[in-house]
């Protein structure tokens, strides 16, 4: 295609008398090839690479004692593997007790809000999500197909997530509750739940009502609404999170922050963030989400062959 091209050139600048070395100081395509290849889609990097290369600067390490526990919901549901029940009341059921396993009395579970028109509709049709229209009903309805599959229907994922706000109300899992207490998120509202007396108390959290679309930036929205001091745990692997974390973590100086997750080599981290920031720079951290932008992120582009790593070594140093 370039031999074709490069000919037609030569042939009307012989034709024409055109002056190629002026009409080679402007591009040939409609965007940057260093952005956009040929087929007009963005670059794409790994921005894993800059949460590895970040996290190497410290220790894994295991909190001793956590008071909150903060949870991507869309993680935790893909950690859950395609081995789920049938019926969605037992799947409700399920997802509470991985929720209460944790070691700590308070576990927020942050959801994405769907909203349309998006800037993440590209990434939609990317993964081939659908919105197939799903109600779901009740505890005994049975789910159809592959847990994991049903989880590219964002229909079905806004569908799970209300009836998951309805049934944890319901008295049969107050044995499952005991003594934690659970925040969901649903759309920009959040519940809370709690047992007392054997019965299960569901409450509206208008504190903690959020409008944003992203689960990254709810999560650090949470930690925000925690008192101090506090030692917290965010359970997630999107680098999003690690970035904007780092980013306002000037912010919680007196909350002890551990980022841990899960790989989908299924290899387990757990890195200290005050730790982590101590050892960058404070403008570094702050500067930090605007690199990740610039450098290729969900709905920016990244430069061709740069990647992540090596434009953030020359980024330290300035």
């Amino acid at each position: 295609m370039e031999r074709d091209i490069f000919g037609c050139l030569l042939k009307i600048a012989i034709e024409k008398k055109v002056d190629m070395e002026r009409c080679f100081r402007f591009p040939l395509v409609p965007v940057p090839l260093a952005l956009f290849p040929i087929d007009g889609e963005m670059c794409k990097t790994d921005k894993s690479t800059l949460a590895k290369k970040l996290m190497s600067r410290v220790e894994q390490t295991l909190p001793p004692f956590v008071d909150v526990e903060i949870i991507d919901g869309f993680y935790l549901l893909h950690q859950m593997g395609a081995v789920v029940p049938l019926e969605f009341g037992r799947i409700a059921e399920k997802i509470l007790i991985k929720v209460c396993a944790s070691a700590s009395s308070e576990i927020h579970l942050i959801f994405d809000v769907h909203i349309s028109p998006s800037i993440k509709d590209c990434g939609r049709i990317n993964r081939n999500e659908c919105n197939t229209p799903i109600s779901i009903t009740g505890p005994l309805q049975k789910r159809h197909g592959d847990f994991q599959q049903n989880l590219k229907n964002f229909k079905f994922k806004q569908g799970l997530v209300v009836f998951l706000c309805d049934h944890w109300e319901s008295s049969c899992t107050s044995v499952i509750l005991g003594q934690k207490k659970v925040f969901i998120t649903s759309q920009e509202k959040c519940f809370s739940f709690y047992c007392k007396n054997g019965s299960v108390i569901k409450t509206e959290e208008k504190r903690l009502e959020c409008f944003h679309e992203e689960a990254d930036t709810r999560m650090i929205f949470h930690l925000s609404k925690l008192p101090s001091p506090s030692n917290v745990v965010i359970k997630a692997t999107d680098t999003d999170v690690l970035v904007i974390l780092l980013g306002n973590i000037k912010k919680f100086s007196k909350i002890n922050v551990c980022f841990c997750g899960k790989t989908s080599a299924r290899k387990q981290f757990c890195i200290n963030c005050n730790d982590l920031a101590s050892s960058l720079r404070s403008n570094l951290c702050i500067s930090l989400p605007a690199f990740h932008a610039f450098t290729g992120c969900d709905y920016s582009a990244s430069f061709y062959g740069k990647g992540k790593v090596t434009p953030f070594n020359i980024f330290k140093k300035m």
